[in-house]
């Protein structure tokens, strides 16, 4: 009855442990991903729009143009319509498709290219393209 009663305890104390790891938010993963691009139909070269991240609304502002020029902290886009707009990065600006550049200092000039940044901060997305 006592090894029985010491295994049924070990089990509680076992299973009880993961549940408070499991409860426990932000503990042992990394930082949510930022939200997916949306879907813009047609030419578009600067949208903004207010989404809902984590229950608290953000404006999420997005650049689509042509490389001009690049570093480490900064890529320049010339957008469909004429305008240039110089885009603030971070080094956790999360680049796609990485086979084009895994760093944003290796951007080619001439790759389209579409940021996301959200609320006027440094981009948090940026996709490379060979094409609009």
């Amino acid at each position: 009855m006592r090894r029985f009663l010491a295994i049924l305890i070990a089990t509680l104390v076992v299973s009880g442990g993961g549940v408070a790891v499991a409860a426990a938010p932000g503990k042992g993963r990394g930082a949510t991903p930022p939200p997916p691009f949306p879907t813009i139909v047609g030419v578009w070269s600067h949208d903004e729009r207010n989404v809902l991240i984590k229950g608290k609304w953000h404006t999420m502002i997005l650049d689509h143009g042509r490389v001009m020029r690049s570093n480490a902290s900064q890529v320049t886009l010339r957008e469909p319509d004429g305008t240039v707009a110089t885009i603030p990065l971070s080094p956790k600006t999360r680049v796609t498709p990485v086979r084009f550049a895994e760093t944003p200092p290796a951007l080619r000039r001439g790759l389209w290219a579409i940021t996301m940044r959200i609320d006027d901060g440094a981009a948090v997305r940026l996709r490379l393209m060979l094409r609009p």
